[in-house]
């Protein structure tokens, strides 16, 4: 795999237009013996800019590979149709994005906040950033946040906020149980799909297998 590097928008589109980015993909191939116009498939994680047909990353494979087929990440597509997940559950995850981002949004309130884990002798001493496009970090933020609700509750019951009483409610909670459960199952699927020597036959087995759980 190709090293990750992190650039700024405007300098991977620089790139882009001078066709290093290309020269580095071409000296992977080259390297590995992999002859690129026997590529037939290219999937990208970049926004669409950089990723275009017509000037972008595609475009410049295609120079070299006319067959290749282009698709996006599927954790993008995933996030958007999460957000068809229903007004009850979209509703406690804006709850939980609130309330992650105002213990963690300032300094003060997350050493009052690691204060009170400390007090109730409490395993994590602080929250997790929630991610919309992230899986992974999805999960785990809900898992987090599920494992330390009564310190939560005690610190928004101190601050005054109207979430407080959200993390004594049963029916509330019930909800919030079954996003982390659902959440830690999808996150297990995607990292199943992203395994070495993992080809388009197997993840499509996978998400037939997956789709067919979700029916059960």
């Amino acid at each position: 795999m190709l090293e990750k590097t992190c650039y700024s928008v405007n300098l991977l589109n620089a790139i882009l237009q001078q066709g290093k980015f290309l020269k580095l993909i071409d000296n992977f191939f080259d390297e590995n013996s992999i002859l690129l116009e026997n590529c037939v498939g290219l999937c990208t994680d970049a926004t669409p800019s950089m990723a275009e047909k017509n000037a972008g990353l595609q475009a410049l494979v295609r120079k070299m590979a006319s067959r290749t087929v282009w698709t996006h990440c599927m954790n993008h597509r995933q996030s958007l149709v999460s957000r068809n997940m229903g007004e009850d559950l979209l509703g406690v995850v804006e709850v939980i994005t609130r309330v992650v981002n105002f213990i963690k949004n300032s300094p003060l309130r997350g050493r009052l906040f690691e204060k009170v884990c400390n007090d109730m002798d409490s395993e994590y001493r602080s929250l997790l950033y929630y991610c919309e496009a992230r899986w992974i970090s999805r999960a785990k933020a809900l898992q987090r946040v599920f494992e330390q609700k009564e310190e939560i509750a005690i610190f928004l019951s101190d601050n005054d906020r109207d979430e407080a009483y959200l993390f004594y409610d049963t029916k509330f909670l019930v909800k919030l149980v079954y996003l982390v459960d659902i959440f830690q199952r999808l996150s297990i699927f995607n990292k199943s799909m992203q395994k070495v020597q993992i080809h388009a036959s197997m993840q499509k087995d996978k998400i037939a297998a997956f789709m067919n759980k979700l029916e059960l």
